[in-house]
């Protein structure tokens, strides 16, 4: 199914308005046993192919794959969850380099996300995205000029966001400002 959507957009000439996804929203994608997850993780990673706008960096790469092989109640094979890693490389990718590592670095001291949450950050800055779409990251990532928290349409009246996670049915989504567009 990926293959078939990615290979109908070729040629095709779309405004693309990057969004970066994080890992918990390609695990959910793959976890029929996640049940309302599944399903709203699945029509977004569909609309994302769609719409040729999903990127992702190497770091979400590595951690779907170790989760979806060995932490899901039924688990993926190795081959098939290498073969879904091969699907999404025809996505923007980011590389993590060490330039980046060190901005992440920052970027946690200032936010005071974890390091992982902001390498995750990081690569949506560097790879220009205007939204992260993940399920849970700390709301203290709104300390940082850049970014701010919005949540879609989906967002439910009873969410509790005091603890940084977001329930499924309303997608967290970081808006990343334009002084991005500042960047070299």
């Amino acid at each position: 199914m990926r293959s078939v959507e990615a290979s109908y957009h070729q040629g095709k000439n779309f405004t693309i308005v990057a969004s970066f996804v994080d890992t918990n929203i390609l695990i959910y994608a793959e976890d029929r046993d996640a049940k309302d997850k599944h399903l709203v993780a699945r029509d977004l990673i569909v609309e994302l192919w769609d719409s040729r706008e999903g990127v992702l960096s190497v770091q979400i790469l590595q951690e779907f794959y170790i989760n979806v092989t060995r932490k899901l109640k039924k688990p993926l094979s190795a081959s098939k969850a290498r073969e879904i890693v091969e699907e999404y490389l025809t996505w923007t990718i980011v590389d993590n380099t060490g330039r980046m590592l060190l901005e992440a670095i920052e970027l946690q001291r200032k936010t005071q996300l974890s390091i992982w949450d902001s390498l995750v950050v990081q690569a949506a800055i560097d790879s220009r995205c205007d939204k992260l779409y993940t399920e849970c990251i700390a709301t203290t990532a709104s300390n940082d000029p850049r970014l701010s928290v919005q949540l879609d349409s989906l967002k439910s009246p009873r969410m509790n966001v005091a603890d940084g996670c977001f329930p499924m049915r309303s997608r967290l989504i970081l808006s990343i400002g334009t002084e991005k567009s500042n960047r070299v």
